[in-house]
């Protein structure tokens, strides 16, 4: 009985699971933190640190609960950051384990990161500040390796974790730690990495992937039992039990399915050498071990339950090669019906990559020329309050020297007081500096363009179909300013942290501000808002790519004192440097580089998100093809099944002159409900994302048409090859009993 179809699906099933390990491994790796299955992931955060609120962190994904836990003491003795770090890496040598701090590369956060290890002799931390970490694809993350003793500068706060050694000594270790660092003025929590951060952190379409290819190979297992099922009766008639046949057909297939995997495998790790050089093969040969164990446990059951059925039949029936078809069928539709449902979900992760891809072109074609600008993304976590404070005076320091583009998008109604009479006027608002007016072309209502704001003043700009709501909108704005200079006195007076307790001090709110001057702009111009994604609230994103016109611009001149520190502090995302370079170089020069978590330009960031998109949109392609080929696999063998099942049946009911669909009614029937009911729901489906969709600004970048249309051709081709198999099985057996009569 031997039979290529057993070997093909070994081969399948060694395949996917080189791929699906690499894939898994490559997933895990290029994860901001270097923290595998099985070791401990620790998050220390000091006291007095931006995030020392406890219980402020948030769990990691697919992590368990935390197996040990403690807040810094309130008397706590607190120690330099040096000597906290000394402590830590000294357990972590005493346990034989090897202390990670793992950090974005604050000038590519994407696709970097800085790994600062414990070192001692025979440890892991040594072979990778020697050799380098083995990153598994350096082009989506490469890994810079130092000593733990030079993160000093960037304080204790932060995500460790603790690797090498075995699991004993990972919790030996953790448990050390969390005994000993509250005492230092350090909150500690310690996860254990489990295996259901991994699978949650894995791409859809990759799941999706896999969950098809078991259902291919438990078809293909289920179908090879059923096709042998003259030869299980032959076994039978000679007095072979069930355990003895499947052993004997395991063996008849064994040196092909050998042979097979072996060339996938030897392939494969040629391909793998090539790529990177068998960087950490014993996780890689670890996952593929477990998947490929997975794969073959499927393919047994579904064969040992493929024997069993064609066994269970009189073996008359089984010499004459027929199966029992009602058991039969009701097998098929159990692989049948999750292969079609799940294939319907590629469908919808065709779509969500291919919008993804989309949207990232249409924001990289936005940026355009202004994607060179940067942008700080945030503080992190081991940062202080003086921290914030240092870095705030720095960027008031650089919009005074004219570095900093300002463009701080925000609405009338955000900056209206409450008790206004002007409530009905609304409109954007985009808050500017002179640097936006020497980058961006604005224009007053004479064709002129203006290129700055007047020195110690403040520029009013309303475009010209709002010339009704001037007055309206000169008050808003009047009140405003005046409402913000007088918080820049409090915060001169009081400083920029304690000006809050002192909100109640009237002394500036009869005090002339600064001067308002008030423009009319260009009717229908547009002004660039310098919005990216991470910045856009749900109301804009679907003008993400647009620049917007009729807004008003309100241009703020840094000594006009209407700036400060606090709003500094709430729009960092809305202050570009048009210099990245020399900014990064003059951050470093004042030692606030380690305060901040990166800084990124908006070209690289879409960049990246366009290649990320790329890659979930093949996954996605290859799911859907793998979609279909079950379900075409699937059609083929319900069909070679129904009619072997019911040849008596089928061969007297054709020669009779019965039409297709009444010699075979069952199956037709069953199929056009399955089908049916799926194809209504991808109309349901259609009917609800078409009120979302405008074919005029083509919202969210894609027609749910084309969804509609591959579901009705996945749909259409699972059905037209099922009917045109059983058409052409039927045909032949009426042939083969016409010519042994």
């Amino acid at each position: 009985m031997n039979n290529r179809l057993f070997s093909m699906t070994i081969a399948f099933a060694v395949l996917f699971s080189v791929i699906f390990s690499f894939m898994l491994v490559a997933q895990e790796d290029t994860a901001p933190a270097i923290a595998h299955y099985d070791d401990v992931y620790l998050e220390i955060v000091a006291a007095g640190s931006l995030d020392s609120t406890p219980g402020a962190e948030e769990e990691p994904v697919g992590m368990l609960k935390p197996f040990a836990q403690s807040l810094a003491s309130q008397d706590a003795d607190h120690v330099s950051a040096a000597q906290a770090i000394d402590t830590m890496s000294r357990i972590a040598k005493d346990n034989g384990v090897t202390l990670v701090l793992t950090v974005p590369d604050a000038k590519r956060p994407h696709t970097g990161r800085i790994a600062y290890v414990s070192t001692y002799p025979g440890s892991l931390g040594e072979t990778w500040l020697r050799d380098g970490y083995p990153d598994v694809l350096p082009r989506l993350m490469t890994t810079r390796v130092k000593p733990v003793s030079d993160s000093g500068r960037l304080g204790v706060g932060g995500s460790y974790a603790l690797v090498g050694g075995n699991s004993a000594s990972r919790s030996k270790a953790a448990h050390q730690l969390v005994s000993k660092l509250p005492a230092m003025g350090y909150s500690i929590t310690a996860w254990r990495m489990n295996i259901a951060r991994t699978f949650l952190n894995l791409p859809e379409q990759l799941c999706i992937a896999a969950l098809l290819s078991l259902l291919l190979c438990a078809l293909l297992a289920l179908l090879f039992a059923m096709l042998n099922a003259k030869g299980y009766a032959v076994y039978q008639l000679h007095g072979y039990a069930r355990r003895q046949i499947w052993v004997r057909d395991v063996r008849a297939n064994l040196r092909a399915s050998l042979l097979a995997g072996v060339g996938i495998i030897v392939l494969a790790a040629c391909t793998y050498a090539a790529i990177d050089g068998f960087a950490q093969w014993q996780r890689m040969l670890r996952a593929f071990a477990v998947v490929l164990a997975v794969f073959l446990l499927v393919i047994a059951l579904f064969h040992v339950g493929g024997m069993r059925l064609a066994t269970l039949q009189p073996v008359l029936s089984g010499l004459k090669g027929h199966i029992p078809v009602g058991r039969a069928t009701l097998d098929m539709y159990v692989i049948r019906v999750p292969a079609a449902l799940v294939s319907m979900a590629t469908v919808s992760a065709l779509m969500t990559a291919g919008v993804s891809v989309g949207q990232a072109r249409q924001r990289l074609a936005y940026w355009g020329d202004n994607g060179s600008v940067a942008y700080v993304e945030g503080f992190r976590g081991s940062a202080t309050d003086a921290d914030m404070g240092a870095y705030l005076q720095w960027v008031a320091h650089e919009n005074q020297a004219g570095k900093v583009i300002r463009a701080y998008k925000t609405r009338l109604s955000d900056i209206r007081d409450d008790t206004s009479s002007t409530s009905a006027v609304s409109g954007n608002v985009l808050i500017v500096n002179t640097a936006y007016l020497r980058r961006n072309v604005i224009k007053d209502s004479s064709g002129t363009r203006i290129r700055a704001v007047p020195d110690g003043k403040v520029l009013l700009v309303i475009p010209q179909e709002r010339s009704g709501d001037a007055d309206a909108i000169g008050q808003i704005v009047s009140a405003y300013v005046h409402e913000q200079w007088a918080q820049t006195q409090l915060i001169h007076k009081y400083g920029w942290q304690e000006y809050l307790e002192h909100e109640q001090d009237t002394e500036f709110n009869d005090a002339p501000g600064p001067g308002i001057e008030t423009v009319t702009g260009l009717k229908g111009q547009a002004a660039f808002d310098y919005r990216f994604t991470q910045n856009s609230n749900a109301d804009d994103i679907a003008d993400v790519g647009h620049a917007q016109t009729g807004t008003i611009i309100i241009g703020i001149d840094p000594s006009s004192d209407v700036d400060n520190l606090f709003d500094y502090s709430t729009e960092s995302m809305s202050l570009f440097f048009s210099d990245p370079d020399q900014a990064w170089k003059e951050l470093k020069q004042a030692g606030l580089d380690t305060a901040i978590t990166a800084m990124s330009t908006p070209a690289k960031l879409t960049l990246n998100e366009i290649a990320e998109a790329q890659r979930s949109l093949y996954q996605a392609v290859a799911s859907f093809i793998l979609g279909v080929l079950v379900l075409v696999m699937s059609g083929v063998a319900l069909a070679r099944t129904h009619v072997r099942g019911r040849a008596q049946e089928v061969f007297a009911r054709y020669i009779h002159g019965w039409a297709f669909i009444r010699i075979h009614a069952p199956l037709v029937i069953t199929e056009t409900v399955l089908f049916g009911a799926i194809m209504l729901n991808g109309i349901h489906r259609y009917v609800q994302l078409l009120q979302y969709y405008d074919p005029v600004s083509r919202t969210y970048d894609f027609n749910p048409a084309v969804s509609m249309v591959e579901v009705v051709v996945i749909c259409v081709i699972s059905v037209v090859v099922c009917m045109a198999v059983t058409t052409h099985d039927t045909k032949m057996l009426c042939e083969r009993h016409a010519r042994a009569e």
